[in-house]
């Protein structure tokens, strides 16, 4: 897509009509993400300082729309005071507060690009709602309105990512088992939002619906290969807890061998907490709860693992 100048970008109509319930119905955020951000967009629509801020990123967001590079720039830090916004109309500052608007005043462009490829708007909104899924995780790690994973965020604004049924897949160059990056082929990347159980009928139904849906929309782009890398693949999943969905699902993949630690995501993901964690104050109430944090204190650690698994045949889909 060709660079657009931060000067065409107009701040103020792209952030008209969001309210609450623009906000919920069609970027899915929660009752109380969406009262509070939509006061926060209506702060920001007369702001002119803020949205001197927001234009480069609303500008860098519609830029990378159709980019799956994985080294494509970065779009937000790009303001030396980063994305947080001290709002008078909720009194008090808001983490990622000028991420959020930038990335509801880029939705036309993403929507554009879908409807350019074949793919309906519901869906559309679909996949971009992982934006209220984000904000929902944020309110439940820190207690109120933000959001802290607005780098990830770019990945769906591009245009690669879509979220199928149980799963999130995006497009993305494929990496070979040597960890070399091949850019002209392509692989579909698992992610697992929270929302509900792994249960396998359900992650054979996604990615069945992801194989077809990505070679239907995106024929230019043939994924080869699955793709996933996560604490869920760690090995000591399927060792000490056989027969659970995550054992099944960490056995669905080949591992390739390269891993990084991955204490700080089973803790995240596990009980939503971030820095420094007293692990004798989490709940052990399940199973896994009580795995993680053991396998902390008196085991190697967790792992974040990467493994490939192949396409879903076309009888199978």
């Amino acid at each position: 897509m060709r660079p657009v100048a931060a000067t065409t970008i107009e701040i103020a109509p792209r952030l008209s009509g969001w309210d609450a319930a623009a906000l919920a119905d069609r970027l899915g955020l929660r009752p109380d993400d969406a009262a509070e951000t939509a006061v926060l967009l209506e702060e920001l629509r007369g702001d002119d300082a803020a949205g001197e801020r927001l234009t480069p990123l609303v500008a860098a967001l519609v830029d990378g729309v159709g980019d799956f590079r994985s080294d494509a720039p970065p779009v937000f830090g790009l303001t030396p005071d980063g994305s947080d916004h001290r709002s008078s109309a909720l009194g008090r500052t808001v983490t990622g507060g000028l991420a959020v608007a930038a990335l509801v005043a880029a939705t036309p462009e993403v929507l554009a690009f879908h409807a350019a490829h074949g793919i309906d708007e519901e869906q559309g909104w679909r996949s971009l709602s992982d934006l209220g899924q984000q904000m929902w995780v944020h309110r439940r790690t820190y207690g109120d309105l933000g959001l802290h994973t607005e780098g990830w965020l770019t990945c769906a604004w591009s245009g690669a990512l879509h979220w199928l049924g149980r799963l999130q897949l995006n497009l993305r160059p494929l990496t070979d088992d040597e960890g070399v990056e091949h850019p002209a082929r392509w692989q579909l990347s698992v992610h697992i939002p929270e929302a509900g159980p792994l249960d396998p009928a359900a992650v054979d139904d996604s990615l069945r619906r992801a194989a077809a849906f990505f070679a239907v929309h995106h024929p230019d782009h043939p994924a080869e290969e699955l793709h996933c890398s996560s604490w869920l693949l760690d090995p000591t999943l399927a060792e000490e807890l056989p027969g659970s969905n995550l054992a099944g699902f960490q056995q669905r993949w080949r591992l390739n061998g390269r891993t990084h630690p991955g204490n700080e995501d089973a803790l995240f993901f596990t009980f939503r907490r971030r820095g420094e964690v007293d692990l004798t104050a989490l709940p052990q109430d399940t199973r896994l709860q009580r795995l993680v944090v053991r396998h902390i204190t008196e085991g190697p650690g967790w792992v974040s693992a990467e493994g490939t698994a192949p396409l879903p045949s076309e009888e199978a889909r």
